[in-house]
């Protein structure tokens, strides 16, 4: 595939991505004023540190496969047998981590009072973290069939928000919220299977001995993929123990503006990857990587500039007034935004297409000890500020790593 060739692809494939994003979060981004408005900002609370839960237990049953299996999959293109062994492999693999999402749920229930005090609201999100997580999307992404990802979840999410919209009436409704979502996943789920079964066959179940193969061989992708929602979630719990359920509202509202605009370089990211990972030689890949670095940094702070400048009235426009306070908070969130650009380009795309998922994973096992640790510092004095600045200290941490390891490999 010559350069021009790639890039025509990424510009399709982005975007089909950005419509699968929209649907992901945009579309619940202007559903969030409804949302905030009716369940009130405790339940928002509430709704929004279980989804947070409900983030690890998606990358838990996808224990990192997603970034090494989509490498593969762009690498298998036309070899229609390796294909159908690796997605057995893989799907087996996750069947297997099922059982261990259920004993996670249940620690969290036994250990920790949010969860307690929300176990129905837990038990939800389990079920739809599930049937994310067998969702096989790095399959499309891999052969860069992008459009069938995206018209599944657009479809699935509108009707998963009508039902929000004509169901969830008081704060009593809130669960509805995340039934829908659930409800949604599932028909996906379905639908994507059902369409990587048509195009490749019946698609056998593979030994235990291979699945866990595959789960070794992935466990550096785990790693890079669960410390962010790890440290997300660890973070949040301290969070919870330090300020009031108020608070803790004003911080997810913040929060899912700033992630709804942070979700924006997913699809560029996720269309760019098997590009670069597919390509020849390491000249190409050079050529690619500073194309993609100029277009998504240009892109991160344009973004920081536009929260962090406007943050007052996207807060009120987006939240309501009950919101307000929430705006100091992005204006932190918004520096996040470019440095998570820099990491993303030499860190996620740049080392791991290079096949150093090792150095990678250990750049962010630093980073989220080095954040952690700030955290805890910052959190008496500075409240729910805290965390978004420790977000800081975990993203400029990580690009110092990434850079010291790269330097080193030359």
């Amino acid at each position: 595939m010559s350069l021009k060739q790639k890039s025509t692809s990424l510009i399709n494939n982005s975007f089909y991505l950005y419509i699968s994003y929209f649907s992901d979060y945009l579309m619940a981004l202007f559903f969030l004023p409804f949302i905030a408005r009716t369940v009130g900002t405790e339940e928002f609370g509430n709704i929004g540190i279980v989804q947070t839960l409900g983030i690890f237990f998606i990358l838990l049953i996808e224990f990192g496969s997603t970034l090494t299996t989509t490498k593969n999959i762009a690498r298998k293109r036309g070899n229609e047998k390796d294909m159908k062994k690796l997605l057995g492999e893989i799907l087996t693999s996750r069947l297997i981590l099922v059982p261990i999402v259920f004993v996670f749920a249940i620690i969290a229930i036994s250990f920790f009072a949010i969860f307690q005090s929300n176990s129905k609201y837990v038990l939800i999100v389990v079920i739809g973290s599930i049937l994310q997580g067998l969702s096989p999307n790095w399959y499309f992404q891999g052969v860069e069939k992008m459009k069938d990802l995206a018209l599944s979840k657009f479809f699935s999410r509108i009707l998963g928000f009508i039902i929000i919209f004509f169901f969830v009436k008081s704060p009593e409704n809130a669960w509805i919220v995340l039934a829908s979502y659930a409800f949604s996943n599932a028909m996906i789920c379905i639908y994507l299977n059902f369409r990587m079964v048509t195009d490749l066959g019946t698609i056998k179940i593979a030994t235990f001995i291979q699945s866990i193969k595959i789960l070794r061989q992935s466990l550096h992708g785990f790693i890079i993929a669960v410390i962010p929602a790890l440290y997300h979630n660890i973070s949040v719990i301290v969070l919870s123990m330090y300020v009031n359920p108020y608070q803790l509202g004003l911080f997810y509202g913040a929060n899912r503006v700033y992630r709804a605009f942070n979700s924006l370089f997913g699809p560029i990211s996720q269309a760019f990857f098997p590009i670069l990972a597919s390509a020849k030689n390491l000249e190409q890949k050079k050529m690619l990587i500073k194309k993609y670095f100029t277009v998504i940094f240009t892109i991160g702070s344009f973004f920081c500039a536009t929260l962090f400048f406007f943050s007052e009235q996207i807060t009120f426009l987006l939240l309501g007034d009950q919101f307000v306070s929430s705006a100091k908070i992005l204006k932190i969130f918004a520096v996040v935004l470019p440095l998570t650009a820099i990491s993303n380009t030499f860190g996620r795309q740049w080392l791991i297409s290079l096949d150093k998922e090792r150095r990678f994973s250990r750049t962010q096992f630093v980073s989220f000890f080095t954040s952690i640790i700030s955290l805890k510092f910052l959190v008496n004095e500075w409240g729910v500020l805290a965390l978004p600045v420790s977000l800081i200290v975990y993203e400029i941490s990580s690009i110092i790593l990434i850079l010291f390891f790269l330097k080193r490999a030359r």
